[in-house]
């Protein structure tokens, strides 16, 4: 686990699409909502080009988006975290 504190949204997605591309079977990716706030998906919706291998990567959207982006895969679930549940999630992430 690490932490990006103090990081750039921009710089945030990028460090969550290299991790995509690590774990490619990755069905979902939570995000704190309160933490990263409304422009976060926002850095996510347009398709994106790995450099490590020249291979472009759809654009991705909220699970429960009802806007419509060509050919975006709905990847992002939102969740508004307390502090109990931002505790839990870290618990069940060390186990896993």
């Amino acid at each position: 686990m690490r932490t990006y504190h103090g990081k750039r949204l921009d710089a945030l997605a990028e460090e969550v699409r290299k991790t995509y591309v690590r774990f490619p079977h990755t069905t979902r990716i939570v995000f704190d909502h309160r933490g990263l706030g409304d422009a976060f998906p926002q850095f996510l919706s347009q398709p994106w080009t790995y450099p490590g291998n020249g291979k472009e990567y759809p654009p991705w959207t909220l699970d429960d988006e009802r806007t419509i982006i060509h050919n975006a895969v709905p990847l992002l679930r939102s969740v508004k975290a307390s502090a109990q549940i931002n505790q839990q999630l870290v618990s069940c992430l060390r186990v896993a």
